[in-house]
């Protein structure tokens, strides 16, 4: 029984030499790491302020710098944590791993292509399941991994061009996938882009959204309003004092040749002219501003003309009554009037797809800057003394919906239809065609 007591205790005894052994080494390794990445940043600092740069030889030390950290920490998970030296070594893998995270700051640009390349084959990684789940099509997906081996290629051109420099590579990047985003016409393709690539800390690149959806556009349009404007009314009584006004008969008596009556043969007339008018096509200009991918702010200007026109019946009695061809008859007066200027409108517009066709519902309101009532009234060639009155266009709201296509990089074209107060104030639908440009 001694004997075994004895055993166990010298077991015990060589097992415990052992293991302080063996910890003993793991922390002096841990120290060689700690070292060695201290000798690859430092090694860093001399090659980043050389001129020019050797692009090989800052990634080799970047690499020894992230290897050394790398096996610091495996080798403190091998420590037991009581051991008295396990202090000591954790504080040397802190101290290979601050090595190493100056090293990156001092080799940025390689750096950040560590990075980048590293993520984007997580990412190429994962668009199989985004397949398999039908985030994305086949084609879609293929576009995908191209654009994710392109990003993987510019990173790595760019970090040997700028090894020491990050915000270099983050700004080139930046660029490449900005331009990327706005290309893209399909939504799918345009979602997953935002998702992979936007900010998610400040080491890695990132897709600006204000860079992406800032775009102003020009349009010229045409609009042509449907139905007619509500026809205008004159009175017999303002009619008849324009006829006998001194100076205006006498020129109707020399020109007809007669004596004349506001009416026709069944007597005189009783109910008021009525002018039926007609809206005229609308040139215009319009201005947008595209302050994200599906809003957009428009102001425009456009000219605008509505006509109406009408006619009024007078019976002459020729003054030679004997002679041929003298019957009394009745001929028709003239009656026009109008109203024209410029026509300015805001609205906001909400597109409901990002893709090259896009469909869209807008509203807002118009009012004129500029307004031109005229009217006149004739019988015979004879002008008469006489206005129409015809109201100023009022401010009022319009809204609808419509298409817009986006023809490559620049060019655009959109139809809509509205449904809003015309010039003359009454409620009418409105078809606008419109060319332009995404600036």
């Amino acid at each position: 029984m001694t004997k075994l007591c004895w055993l166990a205790a010298c077991w015990l005894l060589s097992a415990t030499l052992v293991f302080a052994q063996n910890n003993s080494s793991l922390s002096n390794q841990i120290a060689t790491e700690a070292s060695k990445a201290e000798k690859a940043a430092a090694a860093l600092l001399e090659l980043c302020a050389a001129t020019p740069k050797d692009p090989d030889a800052i990634a080799k030390k970047l690499e020894e710098a992230r290897a050394a950290a790398a096996k610091a920490q495996e080798l403190l998970g091998e420590m037991d944590k009581n051991s008295p030296l396990y202090d000591n070594a954790q504080k040397s893998a802190a101290r290979a791993k601050g090595h190493y995270d100056a090293a990156k700051h001092t080799a940025g640009g390689m750096a950040l292509k560590n990075k980048v390349v590293a993520y984007c084959d997580k990412e190429k990684a994962r668009l199989d399941k985004k397949a398999r789940n039908e985030e994305l099509c086949e084609g879609e997906k293929g576009t995908a991994e191209d654009l994710l081996d392109t990003v993987k290629s510019r990173a790595e051109t760019l970090a040997r061009r700028h090894p020491c420099d990050s915000s270099t590579v983050r700004s080139e990047l930046t660029k490449y996938l900005t331009d990327r985003h706005d290309n893209t016409r399909c939504d799918r393709l345009k979602d997953w882009i935002e998702q992979v690539f936007q900010c998610y800390d400040d080491t890695t690149f990132f897709l600006p959204r204000k860079a992406l959806v800032m775009r102003v556009t020009g349009r010229f349009t045409g609009t042509y309003t449907f139905g007619r404007p509500v026809a205008l009314s004159v009175e017999p009584s303002g009619l008849m004092a324009s006829l006998y006004d001194p100076g205006t008969a006498d020129r109707l008596f020399e020109t007809l040749a007669g004596e004349y009556f506001l009416g026709n043969a069944s007597g005189p007339l009783q109910s008021p002219v009525q002018l039926d008018g007609q809206y005229r096509f609308s040139p215009g200009l319009q201005i947008g501003l595209l302050f994200s991918d599906r809003w957009e702010a428009r102001l425009g200007l456009h000219y605008y003309r509505v006509e109406w026109e009408g006619a009024f019946p007078v019976t002459v009695f020729p003054f030679a009554q004997n002679e041929p061809n003298t019957l009394p008859y009745t001929l028709d007066g003239q009656l026009n009037a109008s109203s024209s200027g410029l026509m300015a409108e805001a609205d906001l517009v909400w597109y409901m797809s990002r893709g090259p066709v896009r469909p869209y519902l807008h509203g807002g309101a118009r009012v004129p800057v500029s307004s031109r009532q005229e009217s006149k009234a004739e019988l015979a060639g004879v002008p008469l003394k006489f206005e129409i009155e015809v109201d100023r266009p009022p401010l009022s709201p319009f809204g609808g919906a419509g298409l817009q296509w986006v023809i490559g990089k620049y060019w655009l074209l959109d139809a809509g239809v509205s449904l809003g107060a015309g010039p003359n104030g009454d409620l009418v639908p409105a078809l606008r065609f419109g060319v332009g440009l995404r600036l």
